[in-house]
């Protein structure tokens, strides 16, 4: 929904100017992000701090975010597990290391090379017709019910069964690789939940091992495949190499995307002029894309690790300082984007960082524009006027690491099915 950042008063203002810690993780954030930040801004402090999770620094000007995501050099996504003072992309960091994403420069340069061809424009364009034909056939599951849930039966099956297509994987499996991963991006810092997600996660690891040993003995056209044929000067990926990519592949593919659909479709159903304009105009969808990727901004923020003594905006930092970059702060940045609270499917230009900004840049937003751009496509064009049952619907307590929903159940005026088929052996 559209704040209003002057009548809504925000928790936060940072901790050097009196206010109060900023915990990203805690309840407050997800309810109250952009007022907090439009708060942070007025304050007139460039680098505010949190005494949470050890400490960290927070950066959210657009011009700033983007200085600090580029200069790798000065501030590392690395993350060294415990063996030192690197703790990777999030804050507080995580006992995996997430491959490329978790990588810096030169060896970044060289694992993206394997993905990009892959995640490509052109590739990803191919998958459209498949994805089509996969969102119907969830679609069909429920539409003559008048019933339904958005995410359920939509957001969590389509991404995540493109995943496992991509991959070469079961698609019958979807879930078990799925569901661990949802819980772990909503999950609190030191939580039980927490805890089960990442059993969950360690379990669907031990599988992956199996299925890139496979293809090393017997290699066919899917992603893990290209994975473990694929040479770095002459040499192949390590075996740990290979399994950190096709982990990146799996926590990228099966939330973000679920994230962005619900959160759209719930701003549409608060805003019904421009979702019947949406729902007729389909040829908007693509600059739709673009302004809710700004507007919901998935992966609200990532951290990275100071390397050297240094001093940015008049804030000194040490080396090992750890420091929030807010993708979701830049994408609402005043300076930047006109009337930044609210949604504009006319935007233009819409440099949003939803992505993030330098060689960390999502390997994957071409295939993720596909596949949000499908699935809202089709459920405008079936269930026009879906009811959101907002005493049931769930959104993720904790937005920290995806902004996301774990429930969203609908009624809607009952519709034909369309025994829409997909091909399970489909390679582009």
């Amino acid at each position: 929904m559209t704040a209003d950042p002057e009548t809504q008063a925000a928790p936060f203002i940072g901790a050097r100017n009196g206010g109060r810690d900023l915990d990203h993780h805690a309840p407050e954030y997800r309810e109250h992000w952009p007022e907090i930040f439009d708060q942070i801004r007025k304050s007139k402090c460039p680098v505010a701090h949190s005494s949470h999770y050890g400490g960290f620094f927070i950066v959210n000007r657009y011009e700033d975010v983007a200085e600090i995501a580029r200069d790798d050099d000065t501030y590392s996504s690395e993350n060294d597990l415990g063996q030192g003072p690197r703790q990777g992309i999030t804050i507080p960091g995580t006992p995996i290391h997430s491959g490329p994403i978790e990588t810096d420069p030169p060896r970044l340069g060289e694992l993206r090379k394997v993905m990009m061809k892959p995640l490509s424009p052109s590739a990803a364009k191919t998958w459209e017709p498949w994805l089509r034909d996969l969102t119907n056939h969830f679609i069909d599951s429920f539409i003559e019910a008048g019933e339904g849930d958005l995410v359920l039966g939509i957001g969590n099956p389509v991404p995540a069964i493109f995943t496992m297509q991509f991959l070469g994987l079961p698609l019958d499996d979807w879930e078990m690789y799925a569901m661990p991963m949802h819980q772990v991006v909503y999950a609190s810092p030191g939580s039980k939940e927490l805890e089960q997600a990442y059993i969950g996660i360690f379990g669907f690891l031990e599988r992956l091992k199996v299925a890139l040993e496979d293809r090393r003995a017997h290699p066919t056209d899917d992603f893990m495949s290209k994975i473990v044929t694929a040479r770095i000067d002459g040499e192949p990926l390590s075996e740990q190499d290979a399994l950190e990519m096709a982990f990146l592949v799996v926590a990228g593919g099966v939330d973000t995307t679920t994230g962005l659909l619900a959160s759209s479709l719930d701003w549409l159903e608060l805003h019904p002029e421009e979702r019947t304009r949406l729902a007729a105009s389909p040829e908007l969808i693509p600059k739709a894309t673009e302004e809710f990727l700004r507007y919901v901004t998935p992966v609200q923020g990532n951290g990275r690790t100071v390397t050297r003594e240094c001093e940015f905006r008049g804030q000194k930092f040490s080396d090992g300082d750890r420091v929030l970059l807010s993708w979701a702060a830049a994408n609402r940045d005043p300076d930047v984007f006109d009337d930044p609270h609210t949604v504009n499917f006319e935007r233009h230009p819409n440099r949003h960082q939803a992505f993030g900004i330098g060689m960390h840049r999502c390997a994957g937003s071409n295939i993720a524009r596909v596949i949000f751009g499908v699935m809202l496509s089709e459920v405008l064009r079936r269930i026009p006027d879906y009811v959101i049952d907002r005493d049931r619907a769930e959104p993720y307590g904790d937005i920290a690491t995806v902004n996301g929903w774990k429930s969203q159940p609908v009624t809607f005026t009952p519709g034909p099915v369309e025994d829409a088929p997909f091909d399970k052996e489909f390679r582009p």
